[in-house]
C-alpha cells in the first residue's frame, strides 16, 4: 500500500525548541542516527552559517521522515518576529501543524501571531508544551494560557478528566457515557485522533525535546491522524519559495495534482519554459529525480515562477500574507566602488525575501530596502559579508507610513486630446490593501490600454500625496478615450499618473502609522520605565505585579514603541524583557513634513516636461472640432456640385 505523503509544519516563538523537536523526530523515525544540538551547530535544518552562529532559525528548513503508513515532509520554521513572512510562506502548503510552547515562558506575543496564521489555513493543529524538564515549567498554567489566548478547543491529552472534556465536543461520547459510564482507552484514543482530524479539538501534549520525553506520543498522534487531501486530476503545482544560490535559481513547489518530468515544457504567463532538472525532498535533503507527482515537495531548475503562483491548474490554497515591513533603511557600501555589487547581491536576496523591496532612489546614489526589524537587518548584513564579501552599514532608519483616502475622489486627465483616463479612488476597510477595478467598456478604451492603465496605477500608487504608499482603497477606471490612429502608449504613460494624482488629492488622504503592542517583564522598580512610557505617549493597557517582577502591557505608534524597545535594557539595568507585536496601521495624528517628491505627478508641470519629456500644452488639450455648417449651406453646396 502506497504511503500517504503529508506536509507538516513545526512552529513556535523564538527559543521554544522547534529545531530540537525536529531532531528528535528524525532520530525516533530512523532518519538520522544522532540528535543534533542547536548550541553545537549540529542540527540538520539550521544549516546556514549565520543560523549556527546565532542559534536561531532564519530560513525554513525542509526534511522528511516516515512513520507508520505516512511520509511527513517537515518544515522547521523561524520563530523570531522578524521572519514571520517565512512562516506565512511555509503555512500555505501545510496539511497539519505542530505548535510548540515553552512550559517555562508559556504564551508569548509571537505565539498568538503564529496561531492566527495557522488557524486561517484551516488545518489540524497539535500543540506540544516543551521544556517540561526545566525549573519553573508549569503545565497547568500554560494550558490555561492556551485556552485563554489561543483557542477554547484546546484539550490536555494527559488530563485525568479527558473523557468528560472530549464529551463537550462529541455527542457520541456523551451518549456513550450516559449509557455506559466509561470508555476504553482504545476508543478514547480513536476519538482524539478523529476530533483532531476534523479540527474540532486542538490536542495538547507535553514533554522535553532535549531529553526526548513525549516524542513517542507526538509521533503516534501524527501517525494516526486522518487527513483527506483534495487532489487535482490535472497538473497543478504551487510555488511557495524562490532562492538564488551561486547564480542558479531554485523554484520550490508542492505538487497538488498530475506529474512533472525533466524536459517537460510548462506554460508560465503565456511563456513556455523547460524543466532542466528536478530534486525531490527525501530524508535529510533533496535528491535528483526524473519525475514528481501529487504531494511531493520539490525544487525545479531552469524555470522562473513567481512565489505564490501556480503551474498548471489553479488550486485552492489560501494565501494569507500581511505587509509586515515597518522600517526603511539606507544601505551604504563601505567601498563606494562596490555599489553595483551591493545592488546585485540585494537583488539576489530579494528573489527569496521579497519583503525587502529594494529601491534605487532616482537622481541619487541612495540604495534603500524595507525591513521588519533589527534582527532581519543584522542577518542581511551578515549574508552580504559572508556570502558576497561585501561590507555595508545601515543608516537613516525610518518608520514606513502609508496613506489612505478619507472620501471618494475622482481625477481625469487627457494627453493630446485623443487619449484620456478617468479614475476614482474609493476608501475601503483598514487592512484591506489596494485593489484595481475597471468599470470602463472595452469599446471605449481597448483592453491593451486598460491593462497599461492598471500597471501604471499600481506603480504610481506607491507614492501618494504624502509620498508614501496608498492603501485601503479601490482604484476604479471609470471611463477613458482613445483614437485608433492618434493614440499611443506614451499618451497614457502621462495621462494615467496625472489622473491618479488628481483623484488621490480629491480623496483628501490622511496618514497611517504602524501601531504596536509591547509586553514588558521587568523588576519591580518600575518608576523609570513608567516615566519613559508616558514620555513616549504610549497607552498603558494593564499592569500586573508579582513578588519578583512586574508585567506591563502598553501600545502606541511604532516609532514610540521602538524607542522603548531600544531603551528598556538601560532603564532596567539589563534585566528587563520586551516583546513587541504589530497591530496593523492606525490614523496618525502628529504633524509631519512628509510630502510628494519634485518628480511626482502631483507636480504636474515638472512631471510632464522634465520627467516624461512631454509637451505641457498637450496635457488636457481639447480636441479640435470641425466647424459646423448649416444644413442649408450643405444642401446648397451639394446642389452646386451636382
Amino acid at each position: 500500500m502506497k504511503k500517504q505523503k503529508l506536509t507538516l509544519g513545526i512552529f513556535a516563538h523564538a527559543n521554544a525548541g522547534k529545531t530540537t523537536i525536529t531532531e528528535q523526530l528524525l532520530v525516533k523515525t530512523g532518519t538520522k542516527a544522532e540528535v543534533g544540538r542547536v548550541d553545537f551547530g549540529t542540527t540538520t535544518t539550521d544549516n546556514m552559517d549565520i543560523e549556527k552562529q546565532r542559534g536561531i532559525t532564519v530560513r525554513a528548513g525542509l526534511v522528511s521522515f516516515e512513520t507508520g503508513n505516512k511520509i511527513f515532509q517537515l518544515i522547521d520554521t523561524p520563530g523570531h518576529i522578524d521572519f514571520v513572512p517565512e512562516v506565512e510562506k511555509s503555512a500555505t502548503i501545510l496539511d497539519v501543524a505542530i505548535l510548540l510552547l515553552s512550559g517555562v515562558e508559556g504564551i508569548e506575543a509571537q505565539t498568538i501571531e503564529i496561531y492566527k496564521i495557522l488557524e486561517a489555513r484551516e488545518i489540524p493543529i497539535i500543540i506540544f508544551v516543551n521544556k517540561m524538564d526545566r525549573d519553573g515549567a508549569n503545565l497547568n498554567k500554560t494550558v490555561e494560557e492556551i485556552k485563554n489566548n489561543l483557542t477554547n478547543k484546546a484539550i490536555l491529552i494527559e488530563d485525568s478528566n479527558l473523557v468528560n472534556l472530549l464529551a463537550d465536543f462529541d455527542e457520541e461520547i456523551l451518549s456513550f457515557l450516559i449509557e455506559n459510564n466509561t470508555l476504553d482507552k482504545n476508543m478514547i484514543y480513536k476519538k482524539v485522533n478523529l476530533l483532531t482530524s476534523e479540527k474540532k479539538i486542538v490536542p495538547i501534549y507535553s514533554g522535553s525535546g532535549l531529553k526526548g520525553i513525549g516524542i513517542d506520543d507526538l509521533l503516534r498522534a501524527l501517525n494516526d491522524i486522518q487527513i483527506k487531501l483534495e487532489k487535482s486530476k490535472n497538473l497543478s503545482a504551487f510555488c511557495f519559495r524562490n532562492r538564488l544560490e551561486n547564480g542558479e535559481r531554485k523554484t520550490f513547489i508542492k505538487m497538488l495534482g498530475g506529474t512533472i518530468s525533466v524536459k517537460d515544457k510548462i506554460v508560465i504567463l503565456d511563456e513556455k519554459q523547460t524543466i532542466q532538472k528536478i530534486e525531490v525532498l527525501n530524508g535529510l535533503g533533496f535528491e535528483n529525480t526524473t519525475e514528481i507527482s501529487t504531494g511531493d515537495i520539490a525544487i525545479l531548475y531552469g524555470v522562473k515562477v513567481d512565489t505564490f503562483a501556480y503551474i498548471g491548474e489553479k488550486g485552492n490554497i489560501k494565501i494569507n500574507t500581511t505587509d509586515r515591513t515597518f522600517f526603511s533603511v539606507s544601505v551604504v557600501p563601505e567601498k563606494q566602488d562596490e555599489r553595483l555589487k551591493v545592488i546585485g547581491a540585494l537583488k539576489d536576496i530579494e528573489v527569496e525575501d521579497t519583503t525587502i523591496n529594494l529601491q534605487l532612489v532616482e537622481n541619487s546614489n541612495e540604495i534603500k530596502i524595507d525591513i521588519i526589524g533589527d534582527v532581519q537587518a543584522e542577518i542581511i548584513k551578515s549574508i552580504l559579508e559572508r556570502e558576497y564579501n561585501l561590507k555595508i552599514e545601515f543608516e537613516n532608519q525610518k518608520v514606513i507610513f502609508k496613506e489612505t483616502p478619507s472620501q471618494i475622489g475622482t481625477g481625469r486627465a487627457s494627453y493630446t486630446g485623443v487619449s484620456m483616463v478617468e479614475l476614482k479612488v474609493v476608501p475601503t476597510a483598514l487592512g484591506s490593501g489596494i485593489n484595481f477595478k475597471s468599470e470602463c467598456n472595452k469599446n471605449i478604451l481597448i483592453d491593451k490600454y486598460q491593462k497599461q492603465v492598471e500597471r501604471l496605477v499600481l506603480r504610481y500608487s506607491k507614492s501618494g500625496f504624502f509620498g508614501v504608499n496608498l492603501t485601503d482603497c479601490d482604484i476604479v477606471l471609470t471611463t477613458g478615450k482613445f483614437d485608433s490612429v492618434g493614440s499611443e502608449p506614451m499618451h497614457f504613460n502621462m495621462a494615467t499618473p496625472i489622473a491618479l494624482a488628481r483623484a488621490i488629492k480629491n480623496s483628501k488622504p490622511y496618514l497611517l502609522s504602524p501601531y504596536s503592542k509591547a509586553i514588558l517583564k521587568i523588576p519591580n522598580s518600575t518608576k523609570e520605565v513608567m516615566n519613559f512610557i508616558n514620555e513616549q505617549n504610549l497607552n498603558i493597557e494593564s499592569v500586573e505585579m508579582t513578588e519578583n517582577e512586574s508585567k506591563i502591557v502598553c501600545s502606541g505608534y511604532l516609532e514610540n514603541v521602538y524607542e522603548l524597545q531600544k531603551k528598556i535594557k538601560k532603564l532596567t539595568s539589563g534585566f528587563g524583557k520586551i516583546e513587541v507585536s504589530h497591530e496593523g496601521y492606525k490614523k496618525y495624528y502628529k504633524d509631519t513634513d512628509l510630502t510628494f517628491s519634485a518628480d511626482s505627478p502631483f507636480n504636474e508641470e515638472n512631471f510632464i516636461i522634465n520627467v516624461m519629456k512631454g509637451s505641457l500644452p498637450n496635457l488636457d488639450k481639447q480636441p479640435r472640432r470641425k466647424a459646423k455648417v448649416k444644413y442649408s449651406q450643405r444642401t446648397k453646396d451639394w446642389y452646386q456640385q451636382g
